[in-house]
This record gives structure tokens, sequence and C-alpha cells, in this order.
């Protein structure tokens, strides 16, 4: 579950394959208890532990491939690098969860009928 088993991946095999599924959430029974506050906690320790995992790695390490099917038919292609796969985490994936957030801060808001 999460980013840094697909992170590591890169790196314990030759060429992996991640099956990525975009509607499988991890938005489980104990995500749904949370404050907002703890959820944005976890969601920055979450994206620092793979910022800190892929910080000190070499060039070599990080253009290592893997073959991801989900992104076939994006700009980003079914073999990305270990950087560019990153990289695209923190563009789209990370987009993703704040606009999921601004979602959720809307539905929040007192307003009429609500």
């Amino acid at each position: 579950i999460g980013l840094m088993p697909l992170v590591r991946a890169f790196l314990e095999e030759d060429m992996p394959r991640l099956d990525m599924e975009p509607a499988i959430t991890h938005f489980t029974g104990k995500r749904s208890q949370m404050t907002f506050v703890e959820l944005l906690a976890e969601f920055a320790h979450t994206y620092g532990q793979m910022a800190d995992f892929v910080a000190p790695l070499s060039e070599e390490q990080l253009a290592r491939k893997a073959h991801v099917p989900m992104f076939k038919e994006t700009p980003i292609g079914e073999y990305p690098t270990l950087a560019l796969f990153v990289q695209a985490m923190a563009d789209f994936h990370i987009g993703d969860h704040i606009n999921h957030m601004k979602e959720i801060l809307e539905d929040l808001k007192p307003g009429p009928g609500r």
C-alpha cells in the first residue's frame, strides 16, 4: 500500500511491472475518522519519505526503468525512469490529492441548503 513499494521496486528489480489502478484508493476506515490536520500530516509524511528516499540516489539509479501499463497513453510513457515516475507523482498524483482536499473543504463550508 502506498507509493514507497513502487519506488523501491525500481531499485530492487530489473524492469519491474507496476500495475497501478487509478480507481483504487487507500481511504480506509481509519482515515475516514481522521481530522483534516491528521490527513495532511500523513500526506506530508508519505511524500517526505519518498523525497528522502530518492534524494541521495545516483543518476544511474534514477535512470532505472519500470513497466507501468497505466501510463501507456500518457506523456510519461509506459516505461518511465524512476526520476520521471517520482516527478509524475509530484506533478499529478499530489495535484489529485490537493484537488480532493479542496472538494472536502468546499463540502464543509456552511451555506444555504447544507
